[in-house]
């Protein structure tokens, strides 16, 4: 009942000499806001992280529900930065109000902030191709395939088209070479030195001669080079999002 009388006090009109106060809920313990306002909260529903380093696996457990407060969550195996169990307040209705409820709120994401019933199907839709059976180019294929779909049109805008989401997910390798300008990566390229495995065998003397690239610049490269293990034969990557 007090916190009913809250939100009848927060929504009367106020007291000239007093603030109303809002009823505010924060908690890095879930279940304990739970039980605490359980006159408030109806369940604890499971966010996954809108983000495109999320794993398919992660996203298919969006809105998964715990319902008893005295009871601990499910163990999802889910690492923090991918998800988080959200709690979920009553409607107004449910808590003897007689006031529609608000529109769906917006929540974080790799473009910013937009409605998770939207853009999840999205996300999944992409992690299905990219996580699918096959070698980088074959994926590639089956994800355009996808991302050439007019439902998707406006998302794939948004994140620069394409290309832009491709190579979020599969980056060139001489793209991912740290601390390069575009123009050594250009000069990379016109040489043909567009693999890990071409750039671990390539002489110091031909790095050098490129402009920008001195003798620990070029010893840093190839140490990159021999230190890529997966794909070091392709010109593109598999970006881990580690």
């Amino acid at each position: 009942m007090r916190i009913l009388q809250s939100l009848l006090d927060f929504f009367s009109p106020p007291n000239k000499s007093e603030e109303p106060n809002p009823i505010i809920i924060t908690s890095n313990e879930p279940v304990s806001a739970f039980e605490d306002n359980e006159s408030l909260i109806s369940r604890l529903e499971f966010h996954a992280t809108l983000q495109f380093r999320t794993p398919l696996r992660v996203l298919m457990l969006d809105g998964k529900i715990h319902s008893n407060p005295n009871l601990p969550t499910q163990d999802l195996g889910v690492d923090e930065k991918h998800g988080a169990w959200v709690p979920i307040l009553k409607s107004w209705r449910e808590l003897g109000f007689d006031i529609s409820e608000a529109n769906e709120s917006t929540s974080a994401s790799n473009i910013g902030y937009t409605y998770r019933s939207a853009y999840l199907p999205f996300l999944i839709a992409v992690r299905k191709q990219v996580e699918s059976e096959g070698d980088i180019n074959t994926r590639i294929e089956k994800l355009h395939i996808e991302l050439q779909k007019q439902e998707w049109a406006d998302f794939v805008a948004r994140h620069q088209g394409m290309d832009g989401i491709t190579n979020e997910f599969f980056p060139y390798f001489i793209d991912t070479l740290p601390g390069t300008t575009a123009t050594v990566k250009d000069e990379l390229r016109e040489l043909g030195i567009t693999t890990a495995d071409k750039l671990s065998k390539t002489d110091l003397s031909v790095l050098l001669s490129i402009k920008g690239i001195g003798k620990v610049k070029a010893a840093a490269l190839v140490d990159y080079a021999a230190g890529v293990v997966s794909n070091r034969f392709d010109e593109r990557l598999e970006n881990t999002f580690s």
